[in-house]
């Protein structure tokens, strides 16, 4: 464990041992005279949390309450849960103190942090991307899916933590991922856990649950039952004559004695997610490589560094009429029409001397070397490396040049207006021949 919580109560030191039952004992930074309830439920993208209730001694408390993991054995080497607490509530009863507690799976710190970055590199499996991501937030990963699946088309984090952008990345295969609750780090899979088979349920008593799966257009059976062996999720099963995986568990201990209930499905039904903030969301970025009409761009939130080969299409405002492709080194904006960003394309290109808040309709068609076409409201502005420069407008003609000015017709200039000004900071030569 590499990281400790630091909300509710900070924690440091030794662990400590509290039997709860003969078979069920406690492991944490607390140590407890008795433990009178306890219930976690874990289940598929989302952490697992613990809550426990129990008592102890005022004088053990006066040393200082300490921060570490908290642990559920049973038997004599199976945890039950693990996890690091995040919430620690105390109530003073007589001489003793009434102490409640929040854990959860260690899964969550990578649930703290939004990131932004793109994954361009089309050669990358789904198993590659989620590991990068997991890693890079000192994560681990067990990959059950998408380990021969290619992403085909960039996908982008942004303002996602690494666990929001995995389960994302997971419904897109139709799966999903599960925190682990036996090591307390920040760890989970990455499709259904790999169970074991397990003996079947008894079928005397339990609930049945009919729920729409959008993603396939048709009805899930969901079953909870009850048992008092301890099993996983992705363990496996046949219950009512028909194969079954376990997708959720809930475990409570009260008035001394431990019970199971367990979600049952014939398979997973997990709907593809999207991140709605893309739709009409543009992201800055500039030109690497260009490709009969496609670009290759390395974007903003990369650091401007290009993060593989993948050439967007490139689709100016103006249509299919009148347009020029971006240059290598032209800013872009890479604009998503709809939720889904491996739809996007580039829209246009960006001025590199634009002000903040310039106003959109100001367009501009500008070259590596420096010469540009600005179209106003009020004027049309050209420019010749800036040092030379025509504007039009309605009410005025306006040039200006670092050099010579030279105007020349085939058979005469004409000058009308009511007052003409020609003004040079040395001399004036007008000449008629």
């Amino acid at each position: 464990m590499t990281d400790r919580i630091k909300e509710g109560i900070q924690m440091t030191g030794d662990t400590k041992i509290t039997r709860i039952t003969d078979q069920i004992r406690l492991e944490c930074p607390i140590q407890f005279l008795t433990v009178e309830h306890f219930c976690f439920t874990w289940g598929i993208n989302t952490h697992a949390i613990l809550t426990l209730e129990g008592y102890a001694d005022t004088q053990e408390l006066t040393a200082g309450v300490r921060e570490g993991l908290l642990r559920l054995m049973i038997g004599e080497d199976t945890t039950l849960f693990c996890g690091q607490l995040v919430k620690v509530r105390m109530e003073h009863v007589g001489r003793t103190v009434k102490i409640c507690l929040e854990v959860k799976s260690g899964s969550h710190m990578l649930d703290r942090t939004s990131e932004a970055r793109s994954f361009q590199d089309t050669a990358q499996s789904y198993a590659e991307v989620v590991q990068d991501v997991a890693g890079r937030a000192g994560g681990r990963v067990i990959c059950t899916a998408g380990k021969d699946v290619g992403i085909g088309k960039p996908f982008i984090q942004y303002g996602e933590t690494p666990w929001e952008f995995c389960m994302r990345l997971a419904s897109r295969l139709g799966t999903c991922i599960v925190p682990d609750i036996v090591t307390g780090e920040k760890a989970f899979w990455f499709g259904l856990r790999k169970g074991d088979e397990i003996p079947a349920f008894s079928e005397e008593e339990y609930t049945v649950t009919v729920y729409r799966e959008f993603a396939e257009g048709r009805n899930g059976t969901e079953y909870e039952v009850e048992s008092g062996d301890f099993h996983k999720i992705g363990d496996r099963t046949v219950f009512c004559g028909i194969e079954m995986t376990i997708y959720g568990v809930r475990a409570e201990f009260q008035n001394g004695e431990l019970t199971y209930r367990y979600l049952l499905r014939e398979y997973a039904a997990i709907s593809p997610l999207y991140l709605e903030r893309f739709a009409g969301l543009g992201l800055e970025g500039t030109v690497v490589e260009v490709q009969q009409e496609q670009v290759r761009i390395a974007l903003d939130i990369d650091g401007g560094n290009p993060t593989g080969e993948y050439f967007y299409p490139w689709y100016p405002e103006t249509g299919n009429a009148l347009y020029a492709m971006p240059e290598t080194g032209a800013r872009v904006l890479l604009y998503f029409g709809g939720r889904d960003e491996r739809d996007g394309f580039v829209l246009h290109c960006l001025p590199k001397d634009r002000e903040n808040g310039q106003d959109y309709r100001n367009r501009c068609l500008a070259t590596k070397e420096g010469n540009s076409l600005h179209l106003y409201g009020e004027n049309v502005d050209v420019s010749k490396g800036g040092k030379h420069s025509l504007s039009v407008g309605d009410g005025s003609i306006g040039i200006r040049s670092a050099g010579k000015v030279t105007v020349s017709a085939k058979s005469g200039v004409k000058i009308n207006a009511s007052r003409i000004f020609i003004s040079t900071p040395d001399e004036l030569d007008i000449c008629q021949g």
